[in-house]
């Protein structure tokens, strides 16, 4: 029993070193110029500090009122000249609160605390349903997971968060750790039902287009043991569920005016107008758009199908897809989970007693994973300026978290396996096992910190260079001016007022509107000779207006737009 036990203590403060440390290293990217790598960060910030002071999402422009909300950067949106969240509401609503009562200075700690949390729920879940050596390193691997360790360290997007959240529910759902020790009392012995009702609802708060997958997995878990529940432990999770998510709909009707509707909606319309506007200038002088991650949907599917895959269905776009981001990107994991699954298989045929509990699991994944493939593989989506780059920082890795996460235990499998078989010796097994380690270890690093343009220290001298460069672009830019920017809206906003893109119809008959109230700017790549002579003798030129030089910051420069004189 002490040896059993010395060897759990050794394992959980192991296990909790090395989640601290990863923790840790998730504040990489925090920066007192408060800029993060992408527009949905920048808002969800914005947001968040206007929840935390005024318990409202919506921030007056009056500026934005006079053109009639055509002034905003992606990942907001503007009903006549008030801004709204162009994403979902639980995280600026989750964190806002936290930052109400813990102040602001909370913020970049509240994904790290919810991640070093979901570590022993984590391995819990794994610990109840696997054998302890499969779930020891299944745990190991969870905080080493290249995905989740990046996308802990992007503390303003949701995915981390939710899939905590929904870790927490699951972890009360299927382990019930409060029922097995509270035996008096109704709401003691579903106290587990309760708790957990509200934090799936949470999470959904967080990532409410994910419940189209998170239903069919709850029946695909509640199905093998229907009958081993009892009535009122379903009602008290489903009732705690609802009414958990009531303030959801409630913060949606006060924020957008109706209880359904959401900033993507909203976003989705005026980024289509914005695309079928865009293309005039570079078919007349060649060039390419400035590139935008935004979906492409060429599919045409029933109604029905339409809700469950709102970006078309395009399989062969979906397998090719994971085979950039999943097979190519982390191919050491593929290589284990292809070796785990048939030995994983060949358990749950032998192991009757734990065979429907595998069963359940491997159906699970399975769903999971080709739901989540087929959904988000079937959208285009170019979050980086090379067309041809797959790295980390692509949205299907963080839309594709639950499955790599799930996929877990099969990896544990097959690193138990290879230990056993390499070590004859209980010496050789510790030898392996420590190899193995190093070597989870050092890819994760890679993948997280070095490996490419999107990777952490890449991205954190990038945003270093941004405050630089933001410090100096403000003190040549007016309060009041508007900047037409590309890419570049999360470095300005919100200090200046913001207009997306440039090359759009709209927004070139509004330069002139503009320059009759406030001085207008342009930052963004540096254009070419030729771009500056098309947009000087025609494009602006019927408009009588005039672009020029200000200053080039790196490879990006400011422009300023001046009337012509009379």
């Amino acid at each position: 029993m002490n040896r059993w036990w010395s060897r759990v203590s050794l394992f959980g403060s192991g296990l909790a070193v090395l989640s601290v440390l990863a923790a840790v290293s998730m504040g990489v990217l925090w920066n007192t110029a408060h800029l993060f790598p992408s527009p949905d960060e920048t808002a969800n910030y914005f947001f968040t500090n206007r929840f935390a002071d005024t318990w409202t999402l919506r921030a007056f422009d009056a500026l934005g009122a006079d053109f009639d909300g055509a002034l905003h950067p992606r990942s907001v949106v503007s009903q006549a000249g008030i801004l709204l969240p162009g994403s979902f509401l639980g995280l600026p609503v989750l964190f806002g609160t936290m930052a109400r009562v813990f102040g602001e200075r909370i913020l970049p700690l509240l994904t790290p605390i919810l991640f070093l949390l979901s570590v022993p729920v984590w391995y819990a879940i794994c610990r109840r349903f696997f054998s302890p050596t499969v779930a020891r390193w299944s745990a190991v691997l969870y905080p080493m997971l290249p995905p989740l360790w990046y996308y802990g360290a992007r503390s303003f997007m949701h995915n981390v968060p939710f899939l905590c959240f929904l870790i927490f529910a699951s972890g009360l759902f299927l382990l019930r750790p409060f029922s097995s020790r509270l035996r008096a009392g109704f709401w003691k012995q579903h106290l587990d039902p309760l708790v957990g009702g509200a934090f799936l609802a949470v999470a959904l708060w967080l990532r409410l287009s994910e419940i189209v997958w998170i239903i069919p997995s709850i029946a695909i878990l509640w199905w093998p043991v229907r009958t081993q529940l009892k009535r009122s432990w379903i009602v008290v999770a489903l009732v705690s569920f609802i009414l958990m998510m009531l303030p959801l709909f409630l913060w949606q009707q006060r924020t957008y005016g109706a209880w359904f509707r959401t900033g993507y909606t909203m976003e989705a319309q005026e980024t289509q107008e914005v695309q079928g506007a865009q293309g005039e200038f570079e078919r007349k002088i060649g060039g390419v758009p400035a590139p935008r991650p935004d979906a492409q949907k060429t599919s045409t599917i029933s109604p029905r199908a339409d809700t469950l895959f709102p970006f078309g269905l395009h399989p062969r776009s979906a397998l090719m897809a994971f085979d950039l981001y999943v097979a190519r990107l982390f191919p050491w994991l593929i290589v284990l989970v292809m070796i785990g699954l048939p030995l994983f298989v060949g358990k749950m045929r032998q192991e009757k007693e734990k065979g429907l509990v595998r069963r359940t699991y491997l159906q699970l994944l399975l769903f999971v994973s080709a739901y989540l493939v087929l959904m988000y593989g079937s959208w285009k989506i170019q979050d980086n300026p090379d067309p041809r780059a797959v790295t980390i920082g692509n949205s299907y890795v963080r839309y594709w978290l639950p499955m790599y996460v799930l996929a877990l235990p099969l990896a544990g499998e097959a690193i138990v396996w290879i230990i056993q078989k390499v070590g004859k010796t209980i010496f050789a097994r510790r030898v392996a096992a420590a190899t193995f380690f190093l070597l989870i270890v050092s890819f994760s690093l890679n993948s997280v910190f070095l490996a490419d343009t999107d990777s952490l220290l890449t991205m954190r001298r990038t945003l270093l260079r941004s405050a630089e460069i933001k410090q100096q672009a403000l003190a040549l830019i007016e309060t009041d001016a508007v900047v037409i920017v590309d890419r570049a809206d999360k470095l300005f906003f919100p200090d200046r007022h913001i207009r997306v893109p440039l090359r759009d119809e709209n927004t070139y008959a509004l330069i002139p509107r503009l320059l009759l109230r406030v001085p207008v700017y342009y930052y963004g790549v540096t254009l070419p000779p030729q771009d500056v002579q098309y947009l000087n003798t025609i494009k602006l030129k019927e408009r009588r207006v005039q672009i020029h030089l200000v200053k080039t910051f790196d490879a990006e420069s400011l422009y300023v737009f001046e009337k012509e004189a009379e």
